[in-house]
């Protein structure tokens, strides 16, 4: 396994917001608990969770209105309590499990100091009552051992780890009038340790020589702009793309290995294809017409063989999102097709999460026998768009020619990247691109959020495709990264090649 030279990082943030209501009889406490979280997933290097948390613990006369539930392994939230007197305790039990093959250690541990504000008519009364509420509300994340949490403390691959969230009320008196509790956030972040040397992961002994796989995607599952060719399933001379690996670490059968990749493919099922009005550049029109082949004969290298029937595979790879987020802004498809990405929880909107949820029917429809595995090529981090967007806009210039052609002295790509999306000399002249990233990171963020979801739910296993490659994103600041090809988006024959044992791995899991 090539060494990570990226840190992978974890940010998991506690957040309680809450409105205190008291008087000298009654004491009650409503508050909102949402632990939030954005990470690398990928389930061979780096994949931290939250899980098994318990039902509530309550001590006193404390009550629980509403439950907390685990979103997306990495959230906790929509919880309400009630405190009603002085020693009222509400404890949550829940766990943090390290899944990844690189240790991880905790980076910061941020725990501000609460703002309280009364409600009392007389302003002396406010302050008495604002004081009562901050020094006797005790709120706390330790370990089940009751140690604290500490900077450095780490979690090692394969670790889980107890935590204990507590929120508790003691005072010898109680406020005249209702309090205002805020600015109760604690920052808990999680990165690679120093020096962790990625886990080798267990590789199933898993035959998939001849194995029957269909592949779909975009321009990414084709193999746009690889240097290495080969001659397809359908008899083609075409690009490498990610079968081709696959069959080089498997020895799996040139006829039983079909890369429908289509390039500039996207989930959003309404995107036209321009070069032939008789064709849409989705997901979905290729596993179409990929049933329409089903039964006709080919020649491949002098072979005559016969495409499989539907029933007939044992797995299907579907890849996509990348064109979801990128394509639109970056003018490559006409934006009057955009969709919003939307959520797993809304089933009726005409969204990208809901057209990604008929890809996995039909394709369930389609190929019946077949397992399914989905890569998220569209859950890009802001690092990954900024540069995008500079290889776009300056049309895959290096630093040197930019700084040749606009008259800059830049000394490196991270020093040109900061200067465009964090100088405030340069907000004016590059605001468009700046309002294009963000509006690219938040449909990626909603990508990785969100399709997880839905895989989760129809059963289809799920795989991170830019982890591997952004994990060979240099660090002395240099344009550098033989994984992917000048526009920072399509991948090399390097990056292919470090990419296909995870998706090996990923494949064998599922037999």
């Amino acid at each position: 396994m090539r060494k990570n030279k990226k840190s992978k990082v974890i940010l998991l943030t506690i957040l309680i917001v809450g409105v205190l209501l008291m008087s000298v009889a009654f004491a009650a406490l409503s508050t909102t608990l949402t632990i939030r979280g954005t990470g690398l997933v990928d389930p061979v290097s780096w994949d931290i969770k939250f899980e098994n948390l318990a039902s509530v613990t309550l001590k006193g006369t404390a009550q629980e209105t509403t439950a907390p539930t685990i979103k997306n392994y990495t959230e906790i939230s929509e919880y309400a309590v009630v405190l009603k007197q002085p020693g009222d305790e509400v404890r949550y039990d829940f766990d943090v499990h390290n899944y990844g093959q690189v240790d991880a250690k905790i980076e910061t541990l941020n725990v501000p100091t609460p703002v309280c504000s009364a409600t009392a008519s007389d302003e002396q009364q406010k302050i008495k009552d604002a004081e009562i509420v901050s020094n006797n509300l005790t709120y706390t994340l330790k370990y089940k051992s009751g140690e604290d949490l500490k900077v450095g403390d780490i979690l090692k691959a394969g670790e889980v780890k107890s935590l204990v969230l507590t929120l508790k009320f003691e005072a010898d008196e109680l406020p005249s009038a209702s309090v205002q509790i805020s600015g109760l956030e604690i920052t808990l972040t999680y990165s690679q340790s120093t020096g962790s040397t990625p886990i080798e992961p267990e590789i199933p002994e898993v035959d998939l020589s001849q194995k029957t796989s269909a592949w779909f995607g975009d321009s990414l599952m084709y193999g746009l702009g690889n240097t290495r060719s080969v001659t397809n399933a359908f008899g083609y001379e075409v690009p490498a793309g990610m079968p081709t690996y696959y069959r080089d670490l498997t020895n799996a059968e040139l006829s039983k290995t079909y890369n429908c990749g289509v390039g500039g493919s996207t989930i959003t099922n309404n995107t036209p294809n321009q070069n032939n009005a008789n064709e849409k550049l989705t997901v979905e029109w290729a596993i179409n017409h990929m049933k329409s082949l089903f039964g006709q004969s080919v020649t491949v290298n002098g072979e005559n063989n016969t495409i499989p029937q539907g029933e007939d595979y044992d797995f299907v790879m579907l890849e996509g999102g990348g064109n979801d987020v990128l394509a639109y802004e970056m003018s490559t498809i006409d934006a009057t097709y955009k969709k919003e990405i939307g959520t797993a929880e809304d089933t009726t909107t005409d969204t990208v999460v809901n057209d990604f949820r008929k890809v996995i029917q039909l394709a369930k429809e389609t190929f019946p026998n077949a397992k399914l595995v989905f890569m998220n090529s569209g859950s890009l981090d802001r690092t990954a768009l900024e540069l995008i967007g500079i290889k776009s806009y300056f049309k895959d210039q290096t630093v040197e020619e930019i700084n040749q052609t606009a008259g800059t002295n830049f000394a490196n790509m991270e020093e040109l990247r900061n200067a465009i999306y964090r100088d405030e000399r340069y907000a004016e002249g590059f605001k468009e691109l700046r309002d294009i990233i963000d509006t690219m990171e938040v449909r990626a963020q909603a990508m990785k959020s969100e399709l997880p979801k839905v895989c989760r739910e129809l059963g289809v296993d799920y795989l991170e495709m830019y982890n591997v490659i952004e994990a060979n994103r240099p660090t002395d600041g240099s344009d550098t990264n033989t994984y992917l090809q000048a526009d920072r988006i399509h991948i090399t024959h390097e990056g292919y090649t470090a990419i296909a044992p995870s998706i090996v791995n990923k494949i064998k899991s599922i037999f």
